[in-house]
């Protein structure tokens, strides 16, 4: 550190010097530096090793469940109609399970968006903030140049206004000399004003900064919700599913869900690079600017180390000002000899009302000085809008940042089970559908001795297909030795009390070809 010393109050948070210390490689694995330096390519690279790690593993995650669906698409389904049990299941409960981790996990990714938003919007504040102040600055040398050349132009007129006048020629000449010094003050006061107003142009124009960092964040922040609205109504298609037992719609929301999975990956990986570059700057935002203004000119580096560190480094416009301020004092003196000695002679007074007005234009021209001095150039304003800056970037930007990209891993995860689980509740949806369809249907539930019909997971019952008996008398229940299908036919048929009387009367052997069932 030079002159300046070191006198940063800004301190790193814990999470700021977690994400700091996260692993930087480059493509080819090896560990690069964690200072932060966004010009270097192998820094980038090094920051976005994790992201890009982060991305892979969604990647592989999205790879693995689109093979499993289409392991389970290409698999041929058989129901064994005998042997099947229409029971519940837990698929709808796992799946229901998920879309409430999901829910969790977009709760979590809108706070860290707002935190972002926030902390951005604070930092743009800071950056107007610092920017107006600088404006003010500009405005106040400006109009002091206008009045000193004004007043220059004053005393360039009073020059002539001596001669003619009746005065002995050495009084005339006295004044005219001193007249002509009293300009050549006031235009070297005008020339370290215009070096102050220099200065300040040529180090400070943020305001620029301020409206693209809100322009960009702006497309940020709806993007992101963007995405957040459009997974929230995907979740409510598959508990929709689920309530309806749509297959359907559960088919059609778990291949959206494919591509909600991506995004949630890659929005994870995108803030965690966010998070592991901002901390590489917010471990030590003032070491990074004095990397910067190495190759800098001095007067510029020496300006702004002087709004960063404040008191411990000199003003650089204090030259120019005591300069200014001893010029003016000196014209204010000279102005009052020469009216002194213009006091003397009647013939003099329209020049006396002259000096009075340049005498209150000067005098006014020091007041504003002063204040220029004592608000705007002092390093008092820019150094809290500095402040402010680290503050809010180094806050709750990161802090949103780390939010959102936890809840990008807690949306990918939910999302890359809740398909698994989807995918398992429709399965169990078409397996009952094809056995209440099958001829499974002409069978009672075993399990229910009362002799109603089987009846859907969801608990409604579906009226049976045309060829089957809607009222069928009692049923003696098969042998356990019965297991072909066409055994168990056979067997309702021989029990069926609206059998015609004919084939009743014989028995199985005596059946003709046209009395098999």
């Amino acid at each position: 550190m030079d002159m300046c010393g070191n006198a940063s109050a800004y301190t790193a948070s814990s999470l700021v010097k977690q994400f700091h210390d996260f692993p930087h490689k480059s493509r080819d694995f090896k560990t690069v530096s964690s200072d932060f330096d966004p010009l270097d390519v192998t820094y980038l690279e090094g920051a976005a090793f994790t992201g890009a790690v982060c991305i892979l593993a969604g990647s592989v995650l999205f790879f693995m469940i689109l093979l499993y669906l289409c392991c389970c698409a290409c698999r041929k389904h058989r129901v064994d109609y005998m042997n099947y049990k229409s029971e519940p299941g837990c698929h709808w409960g796992w799946a229901i399970l998920f879309v409430a981790v999901c829910t969790c996990g977009l709760g979590l990714a809108y706070f860290g968006n707002e935190y972002v938003k926030q902390g951005v919007e604070a930092a743009a504040k800071a950056i107007n903030d610092g920017n107006q102040t600088v404006a003010a600055g500009q405005v106040q040398v400006s109009s002091i140049i206008i009045d000193l050349d004004s007043s220059e132009q004053t005393l360039l007129n009073l020059e002539g206004a001596w001669i003619g006048k009746g005065l002995p020629t050495e009084v005339q000449q006295s004044l005219v000399d001193q007249t002509i010094e009293a300009r050549r003050q006031v235009g070297n006061a005008e020339y370290e004003a215009i070096n102050i107003r220099t200065t300040i142009n040529n180090v400070f124009d943020a305001g620029k900064y301020a409206e693209d960092l809100k322009k960009y964040d702006k497309w940020r922040w709806e993007g992101t919700l963007g995405a957040l609205c459009a997974i929230v109504a995907l979740l409510c298609l598959i508990v929709l599913g689920v309530c309806l037992g749509s297959s359907c719609t559960l088919k059609l929301t778990a291949f959206l869900m494919l591509f909600g999975l991506l995004v949630a990956w890659a929005a994870a990986g995108g803030f965690l690079f966010v998070a592991v570059a901002g901390s590489d700057f917010c471990i030590s935002p003032n070491s990074f600017v004095d990397r910067e203004l190495e190759d800098m000119s001095q007067t510029y580096s020496e300006t702004v180390k002087y709004f960063i560190y404040c008191q411990d480094c000199p003003n650089p416009f204090e030259s120019d000002y005591r300069t200014t301020m001893e010029s003016l004092n000196t014209v204010s003196n000279q102005l009052f000899e020469l009216k002194t000695v213009a006091e003397r002679y009647p013939n003099l007074s329209d020049v006396l009302a002259d000096i009075a007005q340049l005498k209150g234009s000067l005098t006014d021209v020091q007041t504003r000085l002063q204040s220029l001095w004592h608000n705007q150039i002092n390093c008092t304003s820019l150094n809290a809008a500095y402040k402010d800056l680290i503050a809010s970037a180094c806050g709750k930007t990161i802090d949103g940042a780390v939010y959102t990209f936890g809840a990008g891993c807690v949306i990918g995860f939910g999302a890359f089970f809740l398909i698994m689980a989807v995918q398992q509740h429709w399965t169990r949806i078409l397996t009952d559908d094809a056995w209440f369809e099958g001829e499974g249907t002409t069978l009672l539930d075993s399990r229910n001795g009362s002799g109603n019909r089987r009846r859907r997971r969801g608990g409604s019952a579906r009226t049976p297909p045309s060829h089957v008996q809607q009222d069928p008398p009692r049923y003696t229940q098969p042998a356990a030795g019965y297991r072909r299908q066409e055994d168990v036919a056979m067997h309702m048929a021989e029990h069926n009390p609206y059998q015609d009387t004919y084939r009743d009367s014989k028995p199985r052997e005596a059946w003709g070809k046209s009395d098999q069932v």
